[in-house]
């Protein structure tokens, strides 16, 4: 379901899929699309290309389209406001970190206008203690992205049983973004993991 909807609502949820019918030449799902404030039910037709040549071929094609389902997106990186500001945020502590390092930090906001050094010194105390946190921000976020990319990789490989292409492309945008990404297997293993269990008779 998450392959059907359209580039600018990548960022939307999808949950409760079900296929409602299939024949040689498509199938349709319904399922329930979320955003922040909403939920809406959605069908959408799929058409097979090419056709089917019997019944004999849907298994084939259904795991194929599965696959294709699982494959993630880098314009998820830019999706929404939460993703660019992740972007954003990490690219620029990196590059304090890695470029200018502590002591540039500090030189920075020592020659900045007095607006800004004032508010450094009144919200972290000093040039330096915003210098430190910042570095040490920076190595928090790689060592926790790093952490939720292996976790994620590990679950594309278990539970999703995705090639080695998808999962390698899965934990580069967790570890650019982190949980935003990583949610999104989370709730595939979710699903997968539902699906999986026996249906009790009514």
């Amino acid at each position: 379901a998450l392959a059907c909807l359209p580039r600018n609502e990548t960022n939307l949820r999808v949950k409760d899929a079900k296929m409602k019918s299939i024949s040689l030449v498509d199938y349709t799902l319904s399922y329930v699309v979320c955003g922040a404030d909403f939920c809406s039910m959605r069908t959408n037709k799929v058409v097979f290309e090419p056709a089917l040549k019997g019944a004999k071929d849907a298994r084939k094609r259904l795991i194929e389209e599965h696959k294709k389902a699982l494959e993630p997106r880098v314009s998820w990186l830019v999706a929404d406001a939460w993703t660019i500001s992740i972007v954003l945020i990490c690219s620029a502590i990196g590059l304090a970190t890695n470029i200018l390092g502590e002591e540039g930090i500090i030189t920075a906001i020592s020659n900045s206008p007095p607006s800004v050094s004032s508010f450094v010194a009144r919200v972290f105390g000093s040039a330096s203690a915003f210098a430190a946190l910042t570095k040490y921000s920076w190595y928090f976020t790689v060592v926790a992205h790093y952490l939720e990319a292996v976790y994620v990789m590990f679950k594309c490989v278990t539970c999703l049983k995705i090639g080695l292409k998808p999962t390698l492309k899965w934990g580069f945008l967790t570890f650019c973004v982190g949980y935003p990404v990583a949610g999104r297997v989370v709730e595939f293993v979710a699903i997968d993991r539902k699906s999986r269990v026996p249906k009790k008779a009514s």
